[in-house]
């Protein structure tokens, strides 16, 4: 898939374990989109996943020997490339999501603002945005991780 910034891949995550052909350390994120005037909220799901994970080559730190850990916004321009937005359209919702605290590494949440989700991109990656509702299918981790995602937003 082709992105703003080149080559762009796709791959979900689990929610709790460690990235997918990747090592621990690499940024995790849960993208949603609240609707300015209805407040009707979405989050990105990629296949069975609603985690993403960027590439471990996106957000490389080198070597830190567990000294240094991965800037919450450090994912972003890959979720932008892949969403096909300015990296302005997304922020960094407050601390990680406390459903992954038992993670090794946090699970951030991402705010896409912007009047609609971009639909077309997502479909094009592979996903699509779904309601809570519609994530009823999702197993038991992601279904607590967006019950834990759904209560920051709306408060």
């Amino acid at each position: 898939m082709q992105g703003r910034r080149g080559p762009v891949s796709v791959r979900g995550d689990a929610v709790l374990g460690d990235p997918p052909g990747g090592g621990a350390g690499g940024w995790r994120g849960v993208l949603y989109h609240k609707h300015p005037t209805s407040a009707r909220t979405v989050f990105l799901r990629i296949g069975d996943e609603v985690v993403v994970s960027a590439p471990d080559d996106a957000v490389d730190a080198g070597p830190h020997e567990g000294r240094i850990h991965i800037h919450p916004a450090s994912g972003l321009p890959y979720l932008a490339a892949l969403l096909d937005v300015p990296p302005s359209a997304l922020r960094v919702d407050g601390e990680a999501l406390p459903a992954a605290a038992e993670a090794a590494d946090p699970v951030w949440l991402v705010e896409l603002v912007a009047s609609d989700p971009p639909a077309a991109a997502a479909a094009a990656a592979g996903g699509c945005f779904v309601s809570l509702m519609e994530a009823r299918f999702l197993d038991d981790t992601q279904r607590t991780l967006l019950g834990a995602a759904y209560t920051r937003i709306l408060g």
